[in-house]
């Protein structure tokens, strides 16, 4: 009989605690095959990105002494990859559309997409980058936020660099 309570406890006490161990481990696993493929493009686009940032399955890089700008998503049917050329960008900002919705007879907006719009500084054109669409990816977490801290970051590193030409 007691052998039986403490079998029973012991299974108990594994099944609580593996959950902790192994959810983890699995996510790892997507970080590392999308870091492997962000180093292959880097190598492939000859870059050295020195600024990166990474959230959910989203990697962005940029290599300020080429600047060149590198995306890498790792989305349900495989990667995606971006790469913008800053050298030809005049500014960059945030593109966000939501759906209306009803929901339990309320209008609700929902997240539908997330692009970065790039300004080229020569001619009109206008050059998108997606960074979140609700039909590829359906986990909404924080992305406007980081879309937003991204799009700070390549704002900043583009408003120094004038600067940094006139004084070198």
């Amino acid at each position: 009989m007691k052998i039986d309570l403490i079998v029973i406890s012991a299974l108990l006490v594994i099944l609580v605690i593996l959950p902790f161990v192994l959810i983890p481990y699995l996510q790892n696993g997507g970080n590392k095959k999308l870091q492997k493929k962000f180093r292959e493009q880097a190598t492939w686009f000859n870059l050295n990105p020195d600024i990166t940032q990474q959230w959910n399955l989203n990697l962005a890089g940029i290599d300020s002494v080429q600047k060149k700008f590198l995306l890498v998503q790792n989305l349900d049917h495989g990667f995606v990859v971006d790469f913008v050329d800053l050298q030809k960008i005049k500014s960059s900002k945030v593109v966000i559309t939501y759906l209306p919705m009803l929901v339990n007879g309320k209008k609700e907006e929902v997240l539908q997409r997330i692009d970065l719009e790039f300004s080229h500084r020569f001619n009109e054109e206008k050059q998108l980058v997606n960074v979140y669409d609700y039909d590829l990816n359906y986990t909404q977490d924080l992305e406007v936020k980081n879309a937003n801290s991204l799009q700070e970051t390549i704002q900043k590193f583009l408003i120094s660099q004038p600067v940094l030409k006139r004084t070198a």
